[in-house]
């Protein structure tokens, strides 16, 4: 006779639910406050992003965003972003001349943008009224700020701007809120040492006035800078030919009207007109219908050398054909500087694949094919590091529109300095050349993690991460391998050129979790090791200040942390803002850094970004140099484990702005990054050899 058990649960059994289920709707109320606040915080962060975004909106378009615009849409809880602001001020240059706004908060007046959370009810609350609406507005409305008023847990968290703060985005210097007057003009162009200004032409540069009271009244100019009336004299001047001392206070007899001109005189700057900060050349505009005066203050660079490295790097174009076109290598022998176009560095092997005939590298022309083998069911691009690994290990013919007849193994995940090498930093938004053939390259405008490819290579401090490439502008940071999804881009050999790039020097494995595991058929960077090898003696010690880089060619200064770089340099430290490490490298003589090897001011400049990062061992750490060689035999201990100026700008921030954005390299771990050309770090200049 066969036992039967019962369907049901016995006394016992249910007993037992029942305590358990009771312990864990404990357990849920108890982390019910927890799980809010956490949501505050993600909220809180979501908003100073948005806020953030709001002002270099603002900074670099004159106007406020439109509803639509915001980078991130959802709060902490998963509610949408709610966005409120002034109708009138998202036309062009409205910021500048508008007195007052529709806005309210609480009690602050003139408030131009409000944005909000929905809090974890997913409601706009009616506590404290007035309910909160989103939208443009185009008449008087009041928000009252709940976090500081709160009634109940669920409230809104709520930020905003003010109509100052977005002025002084915009650029409006010197105009207070009750104005209407505004002088309209971009940043001036940069100069360059050797050329006549504004790109060797004599074409003027107009300031207009825009606002104030309007006809039958007139505007009035004065111009005041010591740099107009001495140094840049030879250079431009305004249409009267009159350069004012001082206009404080506004003189009675001013140029007068509209617009202002500047007109370029044709004639070259030489290198008395250098400034490390920026000549100074404030400008006043007086409404005579109202006797209101403003002023904004611009700067007028003039940079010690010609345009900033914006493509490949001396070593990199060595065997080029030489082109004097002044577009690569600021002031480098025209004999290292080579030039090519998008047309002839990729060929389209019209087989889904794209060789690139300066390094000999062969792409997968689709930059987000979604299924790379039979059975990847990801059916998306981008996924964690150990998966875009096996993508790339198993992509073979028949996958990713590829006709070539390869097969799995053949294709490989790159590393990052073959990532970096399809770079030209002379464009963005992608930094590839014009006319490129590759499809859908994916980007990252506001330099988070979506949209960017992960190399190979892992970050050997922290295993658990690894390099990745920002082909908006050219970033090179770090993510969790197994916690970011990024993209993939497949690469495998083709023709070794003397300009492949060369190896990381990585040659461990890690896993996901950072654990150190064997590398054979990982696929990894430290498995592989693709590249040029380094030589056996891979510096030089030249015992006269220079250290000789026998794989680049180049020659280093010795001394990687010299405090005095020339004459005068009364700086009394290495670390400086971007013009004065120009400056500083340009003026670096003999006789100076520990030099003695007859080099004459001009020889030496910063480093471009490739040449910088080509000292990167990226199986090193504190700091990321070959093995040894910051020892004293060599840079004798001098190689800071902090940021070091490249001479290269960023491309993606440099157009149409009065302050760009300059690459420096944390030669700590060998991070790429930019940053704000006033911020002070390290120099340690470079030039061709012998």
């Amino acid at each position: 006779m066969k036992n039967h058990r019962s369907a049901g649960y016995s006394f016992v059994a249910l007993a037992m639910v029942l305590v358990v289920a009771g312990v864990w709707s404990s357990i849920v109320v108890l982390l019910l406050p927890y799980m809010e606040t956490q949501g505050r915080q993600r909220s809180a962060e979501i908003l100073k992003r948005n806020k953030a975004f709001i002002l270099g909106y603002v900074m670099t378009n004159k106007r406020l965003p439109e509803v639509g615009d915001l980078p991130y849409t959802t709060d902490g809880q998963g509610n949408t972003i709610q966005y409120a602001y002034d109708s009138r001020l998202t036309t062009a240059y409205a910021i500048c001349s508008y007195q007052s706004t529709y806005l309210t908060v609480d009690s602050l007046s003139n408030v131009g943008a409000v944005i909000w959370s929905l809090g974890p009810d997913g409601v706009v609350n009616p506590t404290p009224t007035p309910t909160k609406s989103a939208g443009a507005k185009s008449a008087a409305v009041t928000f009252v700020n709940s976090v500081y008023n709160k009634t109940n847990s669920l409230d809104d968290i709520l930020d905003w701007l003010t109509l100052d703060e977005l002025k002084k985005a915009a650029g409006c210097d010197g105009l207070a809120s009750t104005s209407t007057l505004e002088i309209v003009t971009d940043g001036l162009p940069i100069g360059r040492i050797g050329s006549p200004y504004n790109g060797g032409t004599t074409t003027a540069i107009n300031f207009t006035a825009q606002g104030g009271s309007g006809p039958p009244y007139s505007y009035s100019w004065c111009v005041e800078s010591t740099a107009l009336s001495g140094v840049l004299s030879g250079n431009m001047s305004f249409l009267s030919g009159t350069v004012l001392g001082s206009c404080t206070p506004y003189p009675t007899d001013p140029t007068t009207g509209s617009p202002l001109v500047l007109t370029p005189t044709g004639t070259a700057f030489d290198a008395s007109d250098l400034s490390a900060t920026g000549h100074q050349i404030r400008i006043f505009l007086q409404d005579s219908g109202a006797a209101n005066t403003i002023s904004r203050l611009f700067y007028l660079f003039v940079r010690g050398v010609l345009d900033l490295a914006q493509s490949f790097s001396s070593e990199f174009l060595a065997n080029t054909d030489p082109q004097a076109t002044g577009d690569d290598i600021y002031s480098a022998k025209r004999s290292k500087i080579g030039s090519w176009k998008a047309t002839d560095r990729f060929v389209d092997n019209n087989n889904g694949t794209v060789a690139d005939s300066l390094t000999g590298l062969v792409w997968l022309k689709n930059a987000n094919c979604s299924q790379f083998y039979s059975g990847d069911a990801t059916s998306q691009n981008n996924r964690i590091w150990s998966a875009a690994l096996t993508a790339a290990n198993s992509l073979a013919n028949g996958y990713c529109s590829l006709s070539d007849g390869s097969s799995a193994g053949n294709w490989r995940l790159p590393s990052v300095r073959e990532l970096i090498s399809l770079l030209d930093l002379g464009a963005s938004d992608p930094a590839l050349s014009s006319g490129y053939p590759f499809l859908n390259v994916q980007r990252n405008v506001d330099n988070g993690l979506n949209f960017v490819y992960w190399s190979s290579t892992s970050h050997i401090e922290l295993p658990a991460t690894a390099w990745f490439v920002n082909f908006y502008d050219g970033k090179v940071y770090n993510s969790a391998k197994g916690v970011n999804s990024l993209y993939v881009w497949p690469v495998r050999d083709g023709q070794t050129t003397s300009m492949s790039p060369s190896k990381t020097g990585q040659t461990v494995c890690y896993d996901n979790n950072g654990a150190s595991i064997a590398c054979s058929g990982t696929g990894q960077d430290g498995d592989l090791q693709k590249g040029i090898s380094w030589p056996a003696t891979r510096f030089t010690n030249n015992a006269n200040g220079t250290i000789t880089d026998n794989l680049t060619g180049l020659i280093w200064l010795r001394n990687a942390n010299c405090t005095q770089f020339y004459s005068g340099d009364t700086t009394g430290q290495n670390n400086r803002i971007w013009l004065a490490a120009l400056v500083a490298a340009y003026s670096l003589t003999s006789g100076y850094c520990g030099l003695t090897d007859g080099s004459v001011a001009g020889r030496w400049r910063l480093p471009s970004y490739r040449e910088l990062e080509s000292l990167v061992d990226r199986s090193q750490y504190n700091s990321a140099m070959p093995t040894n060689y910051n020892s004293s035999s060599f840079f004798n201990s001098t190689v800071q484990s902090s940021d070091y100026w490249t001479g290269t700008t960023n491309f993606g921030l440099l157009s149409g702005s009065a302050y760009p954005n300059a690459w420096y390299v944390y030669m700590y771990s060998g991070l790429v990054y930019d940053s704000g050309i006033t911020n002070a770090k390290f120099v340690w200049p470079v030039r061709e050899g012998p």
